[in-house]
C-alpha cells in the first residue's frame, strides 16, 4: 500500500462480532508491479457492509488503474478490525 487515501466506517458490526469488527468504505492508493516491468498507479475501493450506516452499500472490492477502471464491484466478504494506535 502507498497511503490511505480515505476511509468512512459504518459503525461497528453489532451483535454477534467480535467488538472490534467494523465496516466502512476505505480508498488506497496502491502501486501495482506487472510482470512486464514498470510501475502503475492505482485506487482500491473496499467496502465492507456492516454497521448501522451501511445501508445500500455493496460488499466487495473494486479497482481503478486510470486508463482501465474496474468499477463492478468483485463481491466477496470484507472485515475491517480495529486496532489500538502504538
Amino acid at each position: 500500500m502507498e497511503e490511505l487515501v480515505s476511509f468512512k466506517s459504518f459503525g461497528l458490526a453489532g451483535p454477534g462480532f467480535p467488538p472490534t469488527f467494523e465496516g466502512g468504505v476505505a480508498v488506497l492508493r496502491i502501486e501495482l508491479r506487472p510482470s512486464s516491468g514498470g510501475k502503475i498507479q492505482a485506487l482500491l475501493t473496499i467496502t465492507c457492509a456492516l454497521g448501522p450506516q451501511s445501508a445500500g452499500t455493496e460488499e466487495g472490492i473494486q479497482l481503478n488503474v486510470g486508463f482501465l477502471n474496474f468499477d463492478h464491484s468483485v463481491s466477496g466478504f470484507t472485515i475491517f478490525i480495529q486496532v489500538a494506535d502504538d
